[in-house]
């Protein structure tokens, strides 16, 4: 019974860290992108404008 314990419990520590690394994970990836997103923008207004000026 000790034994199922101390795997229990060493299970749910993993499945935390795990999850805090995907958090960390998600929440860069969600920066990049909008990131990525930003800049996309930015260069359909540059796109616009010399598209406006020619």
């Amino acid at each position: 019974m000790i034994k199922h314990r101390v795997i229990i419990v060493i299970i749910i520590t993993l499945i935390i860290k795990n999850i805090k690394k995907i958090n960390f994970t998600l929440i860069l990836g969600l920066l990049f992108k909008d990131k990525l997103f930003m800049r996309d923008k930015l260069e359909l207004k540059m796109n616009y404008k010399i598209r406006n000026e020619s």
